[in-house]
């Protein structure tokens, strides 16, 4: 496994216990908190389920081995990972958290998500090129 991607799967693994930290020092600890926080940091990955759909693979461990092993499939056209969803995320984040304390903090797992993908993009792959919409496997 390359260095740049077994810093971004490190990464990917520490940020919800990290938000459920600081959030539950603000709002304390409860089940609902933690939830929002596993699941917002989790659901931005579903995407790459698209590409096991479009390609072959014997297996989900064969799958998975690919992703964990590939750059390729970063580039693939993923449909939380590109700049108008994270605008998204980021525009409807107040109203959210206005209506339920929960769903703005799922959407900020979401978001921080999004954005350490973007940051290993960056300097893993030297481009962020792929984060616009457009077809792309």
């Amino acid at each position: 496994m390359k260095k740049s991607i077994l810093l971004h799967n490190i990464a990917h693994f520490l940020l919800p216990f990290l938000l459920f930290e600081i959030f539950g020092l603000i709002k304390g600890f409860d089940f609902y908190l933690l939830i929002a926080v596993f699941l917002g940091s989790f659901v931005p990955d579903i995407d790459h389920l698209a590409i096991w759909a479009t390609k072959y693979f014997r297996n989900f461990k064969s799958f998975l081995k690919y992703c964990f092993k590939s750059q390729r499939y970063r580039e693939a056209f993923l449909l939380f990972h590109n700049f108008p969803t994270i605008m998204t995320l980021l525009i409807i984040l107040p109203i959210a958290n206005w209506i339920n304390f929960y769903v703005g903090i799922f959407i900020i797992a979401m978001v921080c998500h999004l954005f350490l993908d973007f940051l290993a993009d960056s300097f893993a792959l030297k481009t962020h090129s792929h984060w616009k919409i457009r077809k792309r496997i």
